[in-house]
């Protein structure tokens, strides 16, 4: 599956348009990686979408690797950060065939939303 096949997927079982699938496609590839690299050196920080799975990094420390085009050149391979996905135990499911469908997974708690802000007083 291409990205055009997930955003055409992802609009038909959302029962929306291909454009705003498109948009929430696009904002959540931009969201968590710009959210990793900003808490990139936090230990243990990490991007966890219940259900699906968990977005990570950790540090490896730079080495002398061998150039594969020529063997005999050794090359310097910088400090760099490494992300880790791990899968959520309903992906596993989904993946493994125990369940035939992702269950809904709610943005709410105990059935009520999740608010954020502050609240407006109502005018009497």
């Amino acid at each position: 599956m291409n990205k055009t096949e997930l955003i055409a997927a992802i609009a038909e079982d959302a029962e929306t348009t291909k454009a705003n699938a498109e948009k929430v496609l696009n904002s959540f590839f931009k969201v968590v990686p710009a959210d990793l690299a900003a808490h990139k050196d936090e230990e243990n920080y990490k991007v966890q979408i219940m259900g699906f799975g968990t977005y990570k990094t950790s540090f490896v420390e730079g080495r002398e690797g061998v150039n594969p085009k020529n063997r005999d050149e050794i090359v310097q391979i910088p400090d760099s950060f490494r992300v880790h996905f791990s899968a959520g135990q309903n992906f596993k499911e989904v993946v493994n065939g125990v369940v035939k469908t992702a269950k809904k997974i709610s943005s709410t708690k105990a059935g009520k939303p999740i608010v954020t802000g502050k609240k407006k007083k109502k005018n009497k």
